[in-house]
């Protein structure tokens, strides 16, 4: 797994702005899901599928921990 430099991230606000611009329901969908289903026993599927064909895919259920865990970051 790629690791992340934080500093980087910091100087990436203008990209996340022609992201949220290129991707609204995405960030429509993120902000949903922020408000009503970061909770305990929460189920997630995530897909991605490169051109070729390539498909990844996992599937995972918050704990009380990971709720709690996410609900802080945005304190």
């Amino acid at each position: 797994m790629a690791k992340l430099n934080i500093l980087k991230l910091k100087s990436a606000k203008s990209q996340f702005e022609t992201f949220k611009k290129e991707h609204p329901e995405l960030i429509a969908f993120g902000g949903e899901v922020w408000d009503g289903a970061i909770q305990n026993g929460t189920k997630f599927a995530v897909r991605a599928q490169r051109p070729d064909g390539k498909v990844y895919d996992t599937e995972f259920t918050l704990t009380q921990f990971d709720a709690d865990f996410f609900k802080g970051l945005a304190k």
